[in-house]
């Protein structure tokens, strides 16, 4: 109980590379300075560590619009085409 394996040793890893330790403190004390008149500040230009969940959430916004793209177009992409089905016109 004392050990951890291999895999979990690097799920944990990864976990804090996109959530360093301490972020929600940084992320609290950025809305405060924007409250008191920084809001031309960016939190991510005070906090290194809200940088790397900013990049990270970019990131996953990014497939996610391109994983939407390819679920909307992919009969396209397919031989599979719900509205140019020629079987169904003769």
């Amino acid at each position: 109980m004392n050990e951890l394996d291999y895999e979990e040793l690097l799920g944990w890893s990864e976990y804090f590379r996109r959530r360093p330790i301490g972020w929600r403190e940084d992320n609290r004390s950025a809305v405060i300075a924007m409250s008191l008149g920084g809001s031309k500040i960016r939190p991510e230009d005070l906090f290194s560590s809200l940088r790397v969940i900013q990049q990270e959430t970019s990131k996953d916004e990014s497939s996610s619009v391109g994983q939407k793209f390819f679920e909307r177009f992919k009969h396209r992409f397919t031989e599979e085409d719900p509205f140019n089905d020629e079987s169904s016109i003769q």
